[in-house]
């Protein structure tokens, strides 16, 4: 018995087998019954273009027209690949803004600070789970401030920046201005901001603009003297181009350790 295609279902002769003028006629007419002609196919095209498709919506399947469009408010146009790249690039260049500040937030010791006052500075973890922090616990004397200051950052003149950072006092009276995170130009404060709450970290901000002054610019953490025993202490510091003063990243950290590991090999060398 000979075996048959697949689709139309033509026999396949066997090696054993004759093929006869009538079996050749009757798998030409298979084939003939099986294809579509011109005709059939433009009766199918005009049958297809009287379908009512409805428009698709969030409750129906259907038809639906693209859009690149990244601000629209419509719920029937779908976004392209373009458009969902688009919308990506966005939110990386709004929303993760740069840390122009080297080990803002003591997560590398005291690593890229120095001391200018009486009083020392202390970073440790001991706010688990709100991680490091710049600390002074005890109290600082009459006319000693305590004064940690950063390296030299690169800000540029005439534009405008924001420096914030988080604030802990628990001390047991308010301190206002007197627990504060500074800009310096060349020695002047710029800007500042500070603790204004007690008992519980809280984020403040100043936005400013870069003086028409020769550089060079830093950061002062400041304690003013003649405060009592308690924890006083600043972390996550951010210091970005722009008005952004809720995020918070550590992007200059890498900077500083190239720096580190170039200088250990350096001396290492010698």
């Amino acid at each position: 018995m000979p075996k048959e295609t697949d689709r139309l279902k033509l026999p396949l002769p066997l090696g054993n087998e004759n093929v006869t003028r009538e079996s050749i006629n009757g798998i030409f007419e298979k084939i003939d019954a099986g294809v579509a002609t011109k005709t059939d196919l433009d009766t199918l095209r005009e049958a297809v273009s009287k379908m009512d498709i409805p428009d698709a919506s969030l409750t129906q399947k259907g038809k639906v027209q693209l859009s690149s469009r990244t601000d629209g408010t419509s719920e029937t146009l779908a976004a392209t690949e373009k458009a969902l790249n688009d919308v990506r690039k966005g939110a990386i260049s709004k929303n993760r803004p740069s840390n122009l500040l080297p080990n803002s937030s003591a997560e590398l010791g005291l690593h890229g600070w120095a001391n200018f006052g009486g009083v020392p500075f202390l970073t440790s973890n001991m706010f688990v789970p709100e991680g490091d922090a710049f600390y002074v616990y005890q109290s600082t004397p009459t006319n000693v401030v305590a004064d940690l200051r950063s390296v030299d950052v690169p800000l540029i003149n005439g534009f405008t920046y924001t420096l914030s950072a988080e604030f802990l006092n628990q001390l047991t009276s308010p301190i206002g201005s007197y627990i504060v995170i500074q800009v310096l130009n060349n020695g002047e404060v710029i800007a500042q901001t500070g603790a204004t709450e007690m008992g519980k970290w809280h984020r403040n901000s100043v936005t400013f603009k870069a003086p028409a002054s020769l550089s060079p610019y830093t950061i002062r953490l400041y304690i003013a003297p003649s405060i009592p025993s308690g924890t006083k202490a600043i972390r996550r510091i951010m210091l970005t181009r722009g008005d952004d003063a809720t995020s918070w990243n550590q992007d200059a950290n890498d900077q500083l350790l190239i720096r580190s590991i170039e200088q250990s090999k350096l001396w290492g060398a010698l």
